[in-house]
């Protein structure tokens, strides 16, 4: 099914700031020509980083986060405990809103400084428009930021697109989310497990973009995500949920997708 806002190209390069997340390194790609990097965040402690970058376009700002790297952030990842969100941004005392404990907890160790350095970057030119990605765990760091932004700045354009993000809270927060930042896709690759959990009462946001077989679909219906779920045990059991999970392995799928999928499913746009 066809969507015309999923943007492919915007696709393939938050994949790839996501993958620089990984890297910390002070110098960017060539796939990266004409972004200038604003800063690279750390927490040691809960083993969180991200980017901040600048587009071609001076009013538009990139925030990528890395997903899963270690033991520590395997554990944040599969824990499934709920918090409530943060008080100033939770009014419904009947149907609080609640996400991913220990994934909010890491989120919020570098809020702070997220926020002084897009306030600061706002300053130096004004912006327009924030794309926020992750891969993994990653992604559900970009949702918590992306919905805490657009709570801070309504008047901003603000666009995510996560891969292979876990399931980041309960339905009263996917439902806030929806309305809030209604351009958000989540990528999930085949089999990968991690966008199955957590299960009870975790709902994810956003809208579905499937790869599997050489085919992108973008919001498949209901019947056709549940048969893709079926094989899934036999995946984990295999190893291929673990497999398609990579981070690396995203991007060999989606540069494979490129070729298949170009003209059919998407139009490639310009921005």
């Amino acid at each position: 099914m066809n969507d015309p806002e999923f943007d492919y190209d915007l696709a393939v390069l938050l994949l790839n700031m996501s993958l620089e997340a990984y890297r910390g390194s002070d110098e960017l790609g060539e796939e990266f020509e004409g972004l200038t990097k604003i800063a690279y965040i750390t927490d040691k402690k809960t083993d969180t980083q991200l980017i901040l970058l600048r587009g071609k376009e001076k009013d538009n700002v990139y925030i990528a986060f890395r997903g899963t790297s270690s033991i520590h952030d395997l554990f944040t990842e599969v824990v499934p405990f709920k918090e409530k969100y943060p008080k100033e941004n939770n009014t419904s005392k009947l149907f609080p809103t609640k996400v991913h404990k220990s994934t909010l907890n890491a989120y919020l160790t570098v809020k702070k400084k997220i926020f002084k350095e897009v306030k600061k970057a706002n300053k130096e030119t004004k912006i327009s428009k924030i794309y926020t990605t992750g891969h993994s765990l990653g992604g559900a760091m970009a949702t918590y930021c992306v919905f805490d932004l657009k709570l801070a700045y309504p008047e901003l354009d603000l666009i995510m697109y996560n891969f292979g993000s876990i399931r980041t809270g309960n339905l009263s927060f996917a439902r806030k989310f929806n309305n809030l930042i209604p351009n958000t896709y989540r990528i999930v690759n085949n089999e990968d497990f991690s966008a199955r959990y957590p299960k009870f009462l975790y709902k994810h946001v956003g809208k579905l973009v499937f790869m599997s077989r050489n085919k992108l679909r973008v919001n498949p219906t209901r019947f056709f995500q549940f048969l893709e779920n079926l094989d899934n045990p036999i995946g984990i059991a295999t190893g291929q949920a673990m497999f398609d999970h990579a981070a690396d392995k995203y991007r060999i799928v989606m540069k494979d997708m490129e070729t298949v999928e170009k003209g059919k499913l998407y139009k490639k746009k310009k921005r």
